[in-house]
């Protein structure tokens, strides 16, 4: 919102042009949208209703932050490494994700202990 507001001045065609110019903002915007959802859906009622489906669907946070090291790596200027700590931490636990899921330990990470 605040992209279009004050880059873009609510001109679709500005906007369309500005995708094709810099993809860093397409990218950006596709994790905003993705993110609602999980958004909407991380409180105790959701998670009740939707069931496994909640899973699921909160499998899209992987998918989120691929999008999100990626819009912050190609909005860099050429030679700046700044990113570079966030996409080896992604990378890392995304590894440990899948590492996990191919030895069958779907709850592989940290317990959460129920309060008694």
């Amino acid at each position: 919102m605040i992209y279009l507001h004050f880059d873009a001045t609510w001109d679709l065609q500005a906007v369309w042009d500005d995708i094709h110019e810099r993809p860093f903002i397409l990218l950006g915007f596709t994790s905003l949208i993705l993110l609602l959802p999980l958004a909407a859906t991380s409180n105790n009622f959701s998670i009740r209703r939707l069931g496994t489906y909640w899973k699921k669907l909160h499998q899209l946070s992987y998918v989120i932050i691929v999008c999100e090291i990626t819009h912050y790596w190609l909005q860099m200027k050429v030679g700046q490494t700044a990113a570079m700590p966030y996409a080896v931490l992604a990378a890392l636990l995304l590894a440990f994700r899948l590492w996990a899921r191919i030895n069958n330990d779907r709850d592989a990470g940290l317990e959460v202990q129920e309060r008694s």
